[in-house]
């Protein structure tokens, strides 16, 4: 399940080694903490590819357009 999500969302962005596999992990993590699927896809994207404010944030990840990221489920 976590695979497939964080995938639809690393496509999106600039290329990195390791990151797909980080994200990957931060999505299984909030699984086993009980948090939706639907739930941790919608984090996952707000936490890489919304544009991130003005504040001094690290943009290092952050990257637009945001597209909209469907991940099919068979259960």
């Amino acid at each position: 399940m976590a695979s497939p999500i964080a995938s639809k969302i690393y496509q999106q962005l600039p290329k990195q080694k390791g990151l797909q596999q980080r994200m990957t992990g931060m999505v299984m993590k909030w699984l086993k903490e009980g948090i939706s699927i639907v739930a941790a896809a919608k984090r996952l994207q707000a936490l890489f590819l919304q544009p991130a404010a003005v504040t001094g944030q690290d943009t290092m990840y952050r990257h637009q357009p945001i597209q909209r990221v469907t991940v099919k489920i068979h259960l």
